[in-house]
């Protein structure tokens, strides 16, 4: 149900889609729209606007976590069980060809994007890379022995600091301003 909290009221009743929701993320650049997950690896395409989903989109993995970046407007990053982050276009709601990254060596738990075209990767392998999203180009590494790395988040005000969770309980804070090669930002 999509709630409108200002006037208390319900907008948008979806029914059941069958399977728990994992993860949710509101579109970039559309308030309207919701993407969800569960552990069928498809990704629901819900508009607040109406009472029908939007879409589907169907992964051939295990889906992990997803992302958006301001910066790249009508793409979807995913990561995925394998340790791999695609990207689907929003427009065909398809995988893209060409975009393919073997970015962990075992599942990439989750991905996050800053407003100057970077995506954070942290997976169970115990390491955080920074990726050029244009270039595919990995730019910084932070190695941990914190173990399996979970959840993460970027700051709102710093497009360089980053979070995540690890197994062991605690939080890696990663300012990886002065990391990144190559950049030219």
């Amino acid at each position: 149900k999509f709630w409108d909290l200002q006037e208390n009221k319900m907008l948008t009743d979806f029914k059941s889609v069958g399977e728990e929701i994992q993860n949710l993320l509101w579109d970039a650049s559309n308030e309207a729209i919701l993407y969800a997950y569960g552990p069928q690896n498809v990704i629901r395409v819900f508009d607040a606007r109406g009472p029908k989903e939007a879409g589907k989109i169907k992964m051939g993995f295990g889906l992990e976590n997803f992302a958006q970046s301001p910066a790249a407007p009508g793409k979807l990053f995913v990561s995925s069980d394998d340790g791999h982050i695609r990207s689907v276009d929003l427009g065909s709601q398809k995988l893209m060809s060409g975009f393919d990254i073997k970015a962990h060596e075992s599942a990439a738990t989750s991905i996050v994007c800053n407003r100057s075209g970077h995506l954070v990767s942290n997976g169970l392998d115990g390491k955080a890379h920074v990726w050029d999203i244009k270039t595919l180009s990995k730019l910084a590494t932070q190695e941990t022995d914190l173990g399996n790395l979970f959840g993460s988040s970027i700051h709102p005000d710093s497009d360089h600091l980053f979070a995540c969770g690890s197994a062991k309980g605690e939080v890696m804070i990663w300012d990886f301003t002065h990391d990144i090669k190559g950049d030219g930002k």
